[in-house]
């Protein structure tokens, strides 16, 4: 994302130089559109598109790529752990993939391959002899 908003940036540069948008219509601010959001938004074939729907999509697919909640909130501007909750949804596929990362996550034993340590990820207690 960040090179494509780069080169908007570039091209506006080059054919608007004073306009203060990235996103404009002939180097003039754009107003947002209802009608034409709902419009598109059919012709893409999504056409119960919220456009909160983005923000909670992209706040998904930072969490899912390892940025912290905490980064993902100041992102997003969620001032609260509350609003983040609301919009930070766990889905059936972020639950598989616990059963994939966590056997890469847990120490094996050398000897019998199994895992060590407890349901928490704690390691076992060593005992004395």
């Amino acid at each position: 994302m960040k090179s494509w908003l780069e080169m908007a940036r570039a091209e506006r540069d080059h054919k608007h130089p004073n306009a203060r948008w990235v996103f404009h219509k002939n180097g003039e601010r754009m107003v947002f559109n209802w009608r034409t959001w709902h419009n598109l938004c059919a012709l893409a074939g999504v056409p119960e598109l919220l456009f909160h729907d983005l923000r909670r999509t992209a706040l998904t697919n930072m969490i899912r790529a390892g940025i912290s909640e905490k980064v993902a909130m100041e992102i997003t501007g969620h001032r609260t752990r509350k609003t983040f909750e609301r919009y930070h949804i766990v889905s059936d596929r972020d639950i598989r993939e616990v059963a994939v990362k966590m056997p890469n996550f847990l120490p094996k034993s050398s000897a019998a391959g199994t895992l060590l340590g407890t349901l928490t990820g704690t390691p076992e207690p060593k005992l004395l002899n």
